[in-house]
């Protein structure tokens, strides 16, 4: 993936001016759903709005066109989504690759209810949060 080729490069400067390697913080939603169309369905309720409005107030990094016509294709490239272990996996593949942790996500979005968050805080911490644990990232994109 494109983080794993930035980390190399900030890795390469760092390891320059002689600093130390470090893990990364990863700003990546973790949406567990029944299946994946439930998960992309639940992203899609908690995070769609608003990312069209952060595209709309010309956010450089969103497209308003695109995300209206293809959420789920940025849905997936945003979030690692499906069953509670088909999340686990693809976290566990990035750790394979890339020095990540942690992983940060967004509990609550604007259009969100109490109840919505409580669900998801509730899913992230029976299903995802243990299995987190259990994943160790690699220390480093690529070797001294």
């Amino acid at each position: 993936p494109d983080l794993v080729r930035l980390l190399q490069v900030y890795e390469a400067e760092r390891d320059r001016l002689g600093l130390p390697r470090s893990m990364h913080p990863l700003r990546h939603e973790i949406v567990p759903g029944a299946s994946l169309d439930d998960a992309l369905h639940r992203f899609e309720r908690m995070a769609k709005a608003r990312l069209i409005a952060y595209a709309q107030r010309s956010l450089a990094t969103r497209d308003a066109g695109a995300l209206a016509a293809d959420f789920r294709a940025l849905a997936e490239k945003e979030a690692f989504l499906g069953t509670p272990a088909e999340c686990m996996a693809q976290v566990a593949a990035l750790a394979a690759v890339a020095p990540i942790d942690p992983i940060i996500v967004r509990a609550q979005w604007p259009d969100m209810t109490t109840d919505d968050v409580v669900s998801y805080l509730d899913q992230l911490g029976e299903h995802v949060i243990p299995a987190l644990a259990e994943i160790t990232p690699v220390a480093t994109t690529s070797p001294k």
